[in-house]
Protein backbone atom coordinates (compact mmCIF):
# COMPACT_ATOMS: atom_id res chain seq x y z
CA UNK A 1 0.00 0.00 0.00
CA UNK A 2 3.11 2.43 0.76
CA UNK A 3 4.01 2.26 -3.29
CA UNK A 4 0.28 3.53 -3.91
CA UNK A 5 0.32 5.94 -1.64
CA UNK A 6 3.55 7.08 -3.25
CA UNK A 7 1.85 7.32 -6.58
CA UNK A 8 -0.34 9.74 -5.83
CA UNK A 9 0.90 12.65 -7.92
CA UNK A 10 1.51 15.89 -5.49
CA UNK A 11 1.06 17.90 -8.92
CA UNK A 12 -2.41 16.55 -9.64
CA UNK A 13 -3.79 16.36 -5.69
CA UNK A 14 -3.70 18.71 -3.16
CA UNK A 15 -3.66 16.88 0.46
CA UNK A 16 -4.65 18.79 3.63
CA UNK A 17 -5.31 18.22 7.29
CA UNK A 18 -9.22 18.63 8.43
CA UNK A 19 -11.98 19.26 9.13
CA UNK A 20 -10.47 18.96 12.55
CA UNK A 21 -8.04 15.91 12.17
CA UNK A 22 -9.28 14.19 9.18
CA UNK A 23 -7.45 14.26 5.82
CA UNK A 24 -8.80 15.69 2.87
CA UNK A 25 -8.12 15.06 -0.80
CA UNK A 26 -8.84 16.92 -3.72
CA UNK A 27 -8.25 17.55 -7.31
CA UNK A 28 -6.07 20.47 -8.29
CA UNK A 29 -7.97 21.01 -11.32
CA UNK A 30 -11.53 20.50 -9.01
CA UNK A 31 -14.31 23.01 -9.56
CA UNK A 32 -16.91 23.83 -7.23
CA UNK A 33 -18.35 20.61 -7.85
CA UNK A 34 -16.00 17.43 -8.58
CA UNK A 35 -17.08 14.36 -9.76
CA UNK A 36 -16.65 12.40 -7.21
CA UNK A 37 -17.27 13.37 -3.00
CA UNK A 38 -17.36 10.55 -0.76
CA UNK A 39 -16.18 10.55 2.85
CA UNK A 40 -14.23 7.71 4.02
CA UNK A 41 -13.71 6.63 7.57
CA UNK A 42 -10.87 3.97 8.82
CA UNK A 43 -11.47 2.32 11.70
CA UNK A 44 -8.29 -0.87 11.13
CA UNK A 45 -5.96 1.87 11.95
CA UNK A 46 -7.09 1.57 15.52
CA UNK A 47 -5.43 -2.17 14.88
CA UNK A 48 -1.80 -2.39 17.14
CA UNK A 49 -0.64 -4.40 13.65
CA UNK A 50 -1.42 -1.05 11.45
CA UNK A 51 1.24 0.82 9.74
CA UNK A 52 0.08 3.51 7.43
CA UNK A 53 -0.78 6.76 9.35
CA UNK A 54 -4.67 8.22 7.77
CA UNK A 55 -2.52 10.39 5.22
CA UNK A 56 -0.44 7.32 4.12
CA UNK A 57 -4.21 5.70 3.38
CA UNK A 58 -5.66 8.73 2.07
CA UNK A 59 -3.34 8.95 -0.68
CA UNK A 60 -3.16 4.82 -1.27
CA UNK A 61 -6.87 4.71 -1.77
CA UNK A 62 -7.35 7.86 -3.76
CA UNK A 63 -4.60 6.77 -6.18
CA UNK A 64 -6.03 2.96 -6.39
CA UNK A 65 -9.52 4.69 -7.23
CA UNK A 66 -8.17 6.99 -9.46
CA UNK A 67 -6.68 4.62 -11.21
CA UNK A 68 -9.70 2.53 -11.93
CA UNK A 69 -11.78 5.61 -13.34
CA UNK A 70 -12.04 7.60 -16.90
CA UNK A 71 -9.47 10.01 -16.99
CA UNK A 72 -10.39 13.62 -16.18
CA UNK A 73 -12.71 12.61 -13.34
CA UNK A 74 -12.37 14.75 -9.90
CA UNK A 75 -12.13 13.86 -6.86
CA UNK A 76 -13.11 15.12 -2.80
CA UNK A 77 -12.30 12.42 -0.53
CA UNK A 78 -12.47 13.41 3.10
CA UNK A 79 -11.00 10.76 5.78
CA UNK A 80 -11.15 9.96 8.96
CA UNK A 81 -10.40 7.33 11.72
CA UNK A 82 -13.34 6.89 13.81
CA UNK A 83 -12.96 7.52 17.50
CA UNK A 84 -14.91 4.08 17.79
CA UNK A 85 -14.31 1.21 15.39
CA UNK A 86 -18.30 -0.23 15.50
CA UNK A 87 -20.19 0.38 12.18
CA UNK A 88 -23.24 1.78 14.43
CA UNK A 89 -21.08 4.81 15.68
CA UNK A 90 -19.15 4.93 11.80
CA UNK A 91 -23.21 5.70 10.65
CA UNK A 92 -23.95 7.79 13.90
CA UNK A 93 -21.04 9.82 12.69
CA UNK A 94 -21.37 10.06 9.48
CA UNK A 95 -25.25 11.08 10.05
CA UNK A 96 -23.79 14.18 11.89
CA UNK A 97 -21.48 14.97 9.01
CA UNK A 98 -24.58 14.77 6.46
CA UNK A 99 -26.84 16.77 8.59
CA UNK A 100 -24.92 19.68 9.43
CA UNK A 101 -22.59 20.26 6.70
CA UNK A 102 -24.70 19.90 2.99
CA UNK A 103 -22.12 20.67 1.65
CA UNK A 104 -20.38 17.32 2.21
CA UNK A 105 -23.49 15.39 -0.10
CA UNK A 106 -21.74 12.37 -1.17
CA UNK A 107 -22.00 10.61 -4.59
CA UNK A 108 -20.71 11.03 -7.78
CA UNK A 109 -22.17 14.02 -10.34
CA UNK A 110 -24.11 12.97 -12.91
CA UNK A 111 -26.98 14.20 -15.16
CA UNK A 112 -29.17 11.14 -15.41
CA UNK A 113 -31.79 11.90 -18.28
CA UNK A 114 -35.01 10.32 -17.80
CA UNK A 115 -36.99 12.44 -20.20
CA UNK A 116 -35.83 13.59 -23.69
CA UNK A 117 -37.00 16.72 -24.14
CA UNK A 118 -36.43 17.42 -20.31
CA UNK A 119 -33.77 19.56 -19.16
CA UNK A 120 -31.88 18.02 -15.94
CA UNK A 121 -29.46 19.35 -13.29
CA UNK A 122 -26.67 17.00 -12.45
CA UNK A 123 -27.26 15.02 -9.46
CA UNK A 124 -24.87 12.88 -6.85
CA UNK A 125 -25.58 9.49 -6.87
CA UNK A 126 -24.65 6.43 -5.20
CA UNK A 127 -24.89 2.45 -5.56
CA UNK A 128 -28.45 1.48 -3.94
CA UNK A 129 -28.50 -2.09 -5.88
CA UNK A 130 -26.34 -5.16 -5.70
CA UNK A 131 -26.75 -5.59 -8.99
CA UNK A 132 -25.29 -3.02 -11.08
CA UNK A 133 -27.74 -0.72 -12.83
CA UNK A 134 -28.36 2.81 -13.80
CA UNK A 135 -30.18 4.79 -11.28
CA UNK A 136 -33.29 5.14 -13.59
CA UNK A 137 -36.98 4.63 -12.52
CA UNK A 138 -35.64 3.43 -9.19
CA UNK A 139 -37.67 0.63 -7.14
CA UNK A 140 -36.04 1.83 -3.88
CA UNK A 141 -36.05 4.17 -1.99
CA UNK A 142 -32.68 6.04 -2.05
CA UNK A 143 -30.80 5.32 1.22
CA UNK A 144 -30.26 8.83 2.82
CA UNK A 145 -27.10 7.71 4.62
CA UNK A 146 -24.18 6.00 2.67
CA UNK A 147 -20.30 5.75 3.80
CA UNK A 148 -17.17 4.32 2.76
CA UNK A 149 -15.17 1.85 5.35
CA UNK A 150 -11.93 0.71 5.12
CA UNK A 151 -11.72 -2.17 7.38
CA UNK A 152 -8.48 -4.17 6.00
CA UNK A 153 -4.94 -2.66 6.23
CA UNK A 154 -4.24 -4.33 2.60
CA UNK A 155 -7.70 -2.62 1.26
CA UNK A 156 -5.86 -2.18 -2.46
CA UNK A 157 -4.89 -5.98 -2.66
CA UNK A 158 -7.84 -7.48 -0.37
CA UNK A 159 -11.43 -6.96 -0.59
CA UNK A 160 -11.12 -4.77 2.07
CA UNK A 161 -13.55 -2.15 0.65
CA UNK A 162 -17.39 -1.93 2.79
CA UNK A 163 -20.53 0.23 1.54
CA UNK A 164 -22.41 1.05 4.51
CA UNK A 165 -26.06 2.15 3.94
CA UNK A 166 -28.90 3.17 5.90
CA UNK A 167 -32.06 4.91 6.56
CA UNK A 168 -33.85 4.05 3.18
CA UNK A 169 -34.16 0.64 0.65
CA UNK A 170 -38.13 0.42 1.08
CA UNK A 171 -39.96 -0.46 -2.34
CA UNK A 172 -41.64 2.23 -3.92
CA UNK A 173 -45.05 1.53 -5.76
CA UNK A 174 -47.80 3.29 -7.93
CA UNK A 175 -51.11 1.79 -6.71
CA UNK A 176 -53.63 4.13 -8.85
CA UNK A 177 -51.09 6.06 -9.30
CA UNK A 178 -50.15 7.21 -5.91
CA UNK A 179 -46.82 7.37 -4.36
CA UNK A 180 -46.26 5.11 -1.38
CA UNK A 181 -43.75 3.47 0.25
CA UNK A 182 -44.26 -0.25 1.73
CA UNK A 183 -41.90 -2.31 3.53
CA UNK A 184 -41.75 -5.68 4.98
CA UNK A 185 -40.41 -8.95 3.85
CA UNK A 186 -42.84 -9.42 0.86
CA UNK A 187 -40.78 -6.77 -0.74
CA UNK A 188 -37.23 -7.62 0.69
CA UNK A 189 -36.58 -4.54 2.64
CA UNK A 190 -33.36 -3.91 4.54
CA UNK A 191 -33.26 -0.43 6.17
CA UNK A 192 -29.33 -1.40 6.52
CA UNK A 193 -27.16 -2.81 3.82
CA UNK A 194 -23.66 -3.44 4.20
CA UNK A 195 -21.90 -5.03 0.90
CA UNK A 196 -18.02 -5.78 0.72
CA UNK A 197 -16.24 -4.77 -2.58
CA UNK A 198 -14.36 -7.40 -4.87
CA UNK A 199 -11.92 -5.22 -5.46
CA UNK A 200 -10.67 -1.76 -6.29
CA UNK A 201 -11.47 -1.81 -9.67
CA UNK A 202 -14.86 -3.01 -8.85
CA UNK A 203 -15.16 -0.25 -5.72
CA UNK A 204 -13.85 2.74 -8.32
CA UNK A 205 -16.50 1.51 -10.82
CA UNK A 206 -19.33 1.32 -8.30
CA UNK A 207 -18.56 4.90 -6.34
CA UNK A 208 -18.06 6.25 -9.35
CA UNK A 209 -21.46 4.89 -10.59
CA UNK A 210 -19.54 4.50 -14.36
CA UNK A 211 -22.52 3.12 -15.30
CA UNK A 212 -24.23 6.02 -15.98
CA UNK A 213 -21.86 7.21 -18.42
CA UNK A 214 -22.50 4.03 -20.33
CA UNK A 215 -26.51 4.30 -20.71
Amino acid sequence: MTRQAQALSLTNFQVSIGPEDAITVKSTTMTSYPDLRYIIYVPFLHYHSASESLEGTARAFTSAIISHLPKGKTVHFEFHKPSDMTLSSIVSFHRIQISTRPEMYVGALHTIQTQPDVARSPDRVYPCFRNERPPLYADIERYKVFAVVLDMPNFVEDPGVLFVMTDGGKSKVWPGGNFELLGGPTFDYFETQVWRSAGMAEAARRLGMIVVDEV
